[in-house]
């Protein structure tokens, strides 16, 4: 289990003992960490604003990528969203677009609010998530949106309410738990 801090520190719990290793300091600079993941090849992925760090716990090796660079930059905005899909792309999000990466770091795709590929102009993204079929699923702030590959945009996910969606979570039994203005409401998903 991996542990961030508002001081920006990377640490590394150990669930058998207890023990905490420590492993990276000032991960984002002066700024403070907004998401993490571990992906399937062991390494870690580290949102912060206008940043994107991937560490690798085996040999050490910390990778960057800032909003600006000319080659594989990252997102504007806090990134704070990450899903990895079984293709072993990561799929993350900042306030201002989501960005489809291979596990070596290179964009493979970014999708920005407003440019006409589902997300609305002012959409704000709150969740990304593996979708039952295997797809990928953003709740927003103009509902919960499905990416379509063979159009390559998102559209709304049929039979979702059409209102801000601000998680999502799967049951055993396959129903989409959706977190909303005020409410919480299960819905059956049966691809």
């Amino acid at each position: 289990m991996w542990l961030v801090g508002s001081g920006g520190v990377l640490d590394h719990l150990v669930p058998e003992t207890g023990a905490i290793e420590h492993r990276l300091s000032a991960v984002c600079g002066a700024l403070f960490v907004t998401g993490v993941i571990q992906v399937r090849d062991g390494g870690v992925w580290l949102g912060c604003q206008d940043q994107l760090v991937r560490f690798d716990p085996a040999s050490g090796e910390v990778r960057r990528w800032h909003a600006g660079d000319g080659d594989d930059a990252a997102p504007l905005g806090r990134i704070a969203q990450f899903v990895e899909q079984r293709d072993g792309s990561l799929w993350l999000a900042s306030h201002q677009s989501i960005q489809v990466r291979d596990a070596s770091g290179r964009v493979l795709d970014t999708i920005d609010r407003g440019d006409g590929r589902g997300l609305e102009a002012s959409a704000m993204v709150e969740q990304l998530v593996r979708a039952p079929d295997g797809g990928v699923w953003a709740a927003t702030s103009q509902g919960l949106l499905s990416w379509n590959d063979g159009v390559r945009r998102f559209e709304p996910v049929p039979g979702a309410p059409p209102a801000a969606t601000y998680g999502v979570a799967f049951g055993p039994g396959g129903e989409a738990w959706l977190a909303g203005h005020g409410q919480l409401a299960a819905y059956a998903w049966d691809g």
